[in-house]
Parts: structure tokens; sequence; C-alpha cells
């Protein structure tokens, strides 16, 4: 069965994903986007087609979080590990910003374990690949990245979070050439534009060759950001 047109879901191991095969015979890099808590693969799909990736083409790939979860009014969405959202709030209420900075969200390892058995099964060579998300898919892609053997072409983190962030820094120095694009709107409210600020802080402060856009909007991704998206995919491509 087919969604808006799109193609339906398939099976790479343990997870399913909507799968664009490279259109053109010069591929430049496989492509991932990890969906938002509540979300689901077609969520993102359609930066395979607003983002022009110029002369070299890229294979695209959007997972579907394997945990289903009720977001409200009879809905339900996938997710890659639970969330409190009553706990967030109430953190959020209180002007906190660091709700996952100090501790690995139950759940994480699993979905970094079931992430890496995709890509293994996806049978592609970690330098091949530019792994990026929002929101909850960020903070998988950048525990995928930490956990894989070789660096990656790329890492894009869209109004993401820090999460477990002693673990973060300790491990991002041994990517010390990743290249890394992050955005967040200076009035999210739902991940807080001072934790993302910090981290992109803490990465630059590591060396680390990092694009940071930050915008003036809330939890989105603006028409500003993909265009410099675009730019920055061209470049590793």
């Amino acid at each position: 069965m087919y969604y808006n047109n799109l193609p339906p879901l398939t099976s790479i191991g343990p997870l399913r994903a909507l799968d664009f095969p490279c259109s053109q015979k010069n591929e430049g890099g496989v492509i991932i986007f990890f969906h938002g808590y509540g979300a689901n693969a077609y969520d993102l799909s359609s930066l395979q087609s607003e983002i022009n990736l110029g002369p070299k083409n890229g294979r695209w790939i959007f997972p579907q979080g394997p945990k289903q979860v009720d977001i409200g009014a009879g809905f339900m969405g996938q997710a890659w590990f639970p969330i409190d959202i009553s706990a967030l709030e109430r953190a959020l209420a209180k002007g906190e910003d660091g709700k996952y900075s100090h501790h690995r969200p139950s759940g994480l390892n699993e979905a970094r374990d079931q992430g890496l058995s995709f890509l293994k099964h996806l049978g592609v060579a970690p330098q091949e690949l530019i792994l990026g998300g929002f929101s909850q898919g960020s903070m998988l892609a950048m525990e995928l990245t930490l956990s894989l053997p070789v660096t990656p072409k790329g890492l894009v983190l869209l109004s993401g979070t820090p999460v477990d962030e002693i673990h973060l820094l300790n491990k991002i120095e041994h990517h010390p050439s990743l290249k890394i694009f992050q955005s967040h709107g200076d009035q999210d409210q739902i991940l807080p534009f001072s934790a993302a600020n910090r981290m992109a802080q803490q990465l630059q402060a590591k060396g680390l060759n990092l694009e940071w856009h930050p915008f003036s909007g809330g939890h989105e991704i603006p028409r500003n950001t993909l265009l410099a998206l675009q730019n920055f995919l061209r470049k590793l491509l």
C-alpha cells in the first residue's frame, strides 16, 4: 500500500524504512534521517525532493521508530525510545534545559543497538554514511555516530538536545574529523535552545567541524535551514 504516493516501508534488519535509491549513476553517499518522537518514517521523507544535491546524488533512507506511542486525541505515532512527557513538561515549566543532559534515557541503549543492527544489514561502509535526524531522531543519530568504529561522512542535528553529555563529549573525541550540521530555533518550546546552544559551544571547543545554524522560530525546520543543509550536504557529497 502507498502513502501519499510514496513507496511502502521495506525491512532492513530489525527496522522498517522508506528507501529512495539514488536516481543517478554518480552516487555520492547514503543519507539516513531518523524522525522525531510521535512521527513516522514518512515525516521527513520530503527532504529527498526538497533538497537538491546537485550533480552527485545520494540514496535517501528514512527508518521508522519501532515503538508505538500515544500522541493524544486518539492518534498513535512511532518513537525510538520512551519519553516521560509529564516530566519533560515539568522541567520546562521550571526553566530547566538539562532534562537529558546528565543521564541516559531509558530505552536509548536498545534504540542504539537496533540502529547499529540496521546499519550492519544495510551493508554500507560507515564512511559513506550521512546520519541525521530531527528532535529525538537527532539524539539517536548522535548516539549511533558515537558508537561507529569509523567516522561517518557527516552528522545532521535538527532541533535536538544533548543526551548524557559527559559520555557524548568523551566519545566525540574519537571522531575529530567529523563534519556536523546543527540547527535549533531560539523559541523552541519542546527542546530548549539553551541546551542546544551549549552543545554547539562544547563541540566547537573540542575543535569539531561544526556548522551552527540557530534561527528565530520554534520546533521546526524552516526554509533557510533547508537551504543551509542543502549546501552542507552538497559539500559532503
